[in-house]
């Protein structure tokens, strides 16, 4: 699990640079909107870069859990 862990952090590193880049105005939407990083491609993509490991590692952890309820299950 240690290796998915890095594997998901390796991931989503490539995402921080633009993340914390700082550029003039380019939308119709103040900075400190959530639609401004929505609605432009510029802000959109780091964020499922960012998105996109994270679930991913939810949805494993989630399976990892029921898989180990059911192996200590007692019947």
């Amino acid at each position: 699990m240690r290796r998915f862990f890095k594997l998901t952090l390796a991931a989503a590193l490539p995402a921080l640079p633009t993340l914390a880049s700082a550029h003039a105005g380019h939308s119709e939407f103040p900075a400190g909107h959530i639609l401004h990083y929505l609605a432009t491609p510029v802000h959109a993509m780091p964020l499922l870069m960012a998105a996109v490991p994270i679930v991913v590692s939810a949805v494993a952890i989630r399976k990892e859990l029921a898989v180990r309820k059911i192996r200590n299950r007692k019947d």
